[in-house]
C-alpha cells in the first residue's frame, strides 16, 4: 500500500515538471519578436583648412649676439691735458663731429722739437759738405806736392847716376817725398772721415724727419673728430685728465660694422655652406620694434665644434637702436621649396602623414615635411606631397584617426 502512494507522489512531481516545461516553451514561443536595433556609424567633428600651393622658404630660429668688426680703441698720441672731452658711452657721433681734443701746448711742443731736430742736422750736413769740399781740394792740392816730389827724387838720382848730385841730395830728395807721402795718406783719411760723418748725418736726419711725421701726426690725432658715424663704446678718461702717450682714452665702432653672430647647427650646416657658396642669397630675418629686416649672411667660421659653426649676419646700419652685445633671436630663411603646401602642426601625425577630409571621410596623405615658416605670426609646417592647392586638410588633431573615419565640418 506503501508502495502505491510512493509512486503516485513521483508521477503527480514528474507531471508537474513536464507541465512547467511545456508552459515554459509555450510563452517562449509565444512572446512578441522585437526588431533587432540598428547600428548608426559616429561622425567626428574637426577643423580643416584649405590648402594653397605656393613657393615657401623653411625658417631655422637662430640665436646670436651683435659684434662689431670695427671696434677700436683709441689711445693718448701725445703726453697732456686733457681740454675737451665732447662724448659719453653709448653716445651716437656722426662723422665729422669732435670727440675730444689735448692741450694744444701739450700737442705744440713735442712738434716744434721734431722739427728743431730736423734743422739742426741739415745745419750740420751743410757744414759738414763743406768741410768735405775743403778737404776734396787739400787732398788735390797734396796730391800735387807729392808728384813734385816724387820727380825730385827722380830728378836726383839721374844727376847722382851721372855724379852731378850728392847722395844727401837724392836721401833729402826721398825724406821730403815719404813726409809728403805720409801728408797725401792724411788728406785722404780726412776725406774719407767725412764722408762717413755725412752719412751718418743723412741717416739722423731721416730719423728726425720721420720723428717730425710722427710728432705732426701725433698732433692731428690729439683733436679727434669722428672719421665716421660710430657708436661710443666706453670712455676711460675725464676732462683735465693728465694723459700719457699711448694711455686708452676710449673705444668706438662702426656702426656699419655691425655684425650677428649665431650658430648654425650641424644638420644645417651642409645647406647653408652649399648655398652660399654658390651664391645665393642666405638671409635672416629680425623682426624688431614691429618691423621685419633681412641680415644678409657674409661669412661663416673657419672652425666649427660638435654643435655647429658661427655664422655672421649683416646687421643693417638703420637699426641704430642695437649695441654691441645685444642677445637677439632670427630665423634663417632656406632655399625655397617649390609646390609646397603651408599647414598647422596639428595637422601632422608624425612627421609624415596629414588627412585630407574628402566626402565626409579621412583620406591618409603620405607628406615630406621640409621646415617650418611663420604666416600671419603662427608657425606652420611646411609639407609637399600628393596633395593640390583646393585639398582640404583636417586641423583637429584626432588621437583615434584612421583611413575613411567619417568626419563633419561644425556648423557656422
Amino acid at each position: 500500500m506503501s508502495f502505491f502512494k510512493t509512486a503516485k507522489k513521483s508521477v503527480i512531481i514528474i507531471l508537474i515538471f513536464v507541465v512547467a516545461i511545456l508552459m515554459f516553451f509555450y510563452m517562449k514561443a509565444s512572446k512578441p519578436t522585437i526588431p533587432p536595433a540598428a547600428t548608426k556609424e559616429r561622425v567626428w567633428v574637426v577643423q580643416t583648412q584649405q590648402l594653397e600651393s605656393g613657393n615657401y622658404a623653411p625658417m631655422t630660429k637662430l640665436y646670436g649676439t651683435v659684434e662689431s668688426s670695427k671696434n677700436v680703441t683709441v689711445s693718448a698720441s701725445v703726453t697732456g691735458v686733457l681740454e675737451k672731452l665732447s662724448v659719453q658711452s653709448g653716445d651716437y657721433v656722426s662723422k665729422g663731429e669732435p670727440i675730444f681734443a689735448i692741450n694744444e701746448l701739450d700737442v705744440s711742443i713735442p712738434v716744434s722739437q721734431a722739427k728743431s731736430d730736423v734743422a739742426d742736422f741739415k745745419t750740420q750736413i751743410q757744414l759738414q759738405k763743406l768741410s768735405n769740399k775743403i778737404n776734396v781740394q787739400r787732398l788735390e792740392q797734396e796730391k800735387q806736392i807729392f808728384k813734385i816730389k816724387k820727380d825730385n827724387v827722380a830728378r836726383s838720382e839721374r844727376l847722382l847716376s851721372r855724379s852731378l848730385a850728392s847722395q844727401s841730395a837724392l836721401d833729402n830728395a826721398k825724406e821730403a817725398m815719404v813726409r809728403q807721402e805720409y801728408t797725401l795718406l792724411g788728406a785722404q783719411q780726412a776725406v774719407e772721415q767725412n764722408a762717413q760723418k755725412l752719412a751718418q748725418l743723412n741717416a739722423r736726419l731721416q730719423k728726425a724727419e720721420q720723428a717730425y711725421t710722427r710728432a705732426k701726426l701725433a698732433a692731428e690725432r690729439a683733436n679727434l673728430v669722428a672719421p665716421y658715424d660710430l657708436r661710443i663704446a666706453s670712455v676711460m678718461v675725464s676732462e683735465g685728465d693728465l694723459l700719457t702717450q699711448n694711455q686708452p682714452m676710449l673705444s668706438h665702432y662702426s656702426l656699419e660694422s655691425l655684425e650677428l653672430k649665431a650658430k648654425v647647427s650641424v644638420s644645417k650646416l651642409p645647406q647653408v655652406l652649399s648655398s652660399f657658396e654658390q651664391g645665393y642669397k642666405v638671409v635672416a630675418q629680425l623682426d624688431w620694434q614691429g618691423t621685419t629686416h633681412e641680415l644678409p649672411l657674409v661669412r661663416i667660421d673657419g672652425q666649427a665644434d660638435a654643435s655647429g659653426v658661427n655664422a655672421f649676419f649683416k646687421v643693417p646700419e638703420s637699426l641704430t637702436g642695437i649695441r654691441v652685445g645685444t642677445l637677439l633671436s632670427v630665423n634663417l630663411l632656406e632655399p625655397v621649396v617649390t609646390n609646397s603646401f603651408l599647414v598647422p602642426y596639428s595637422s601632422l601625425y608624425g612627421s609624415d602623414r596629414i588627412y585630407l577630409v574628402r566626402d565626409g571621410r579621412l583620406v591618409n596623405t603620405p607628406v615630406k615635411l621640409h621646415g617650418q615658416n611663420i604666416l600671419q605670426g603662427k608657425t606652420q609646417a611646411i609639407v609637399s606631397g600628393d596633395i593640390k592647392s583646393g585639398d582640404k586638410v583636417s586641423i583637429t588633431h584626432l588621437p583615434n584617426a584612421i583611413q575613411d573615419l567619417k568626419v563633419m565640418e561644425p556648423k557656422s
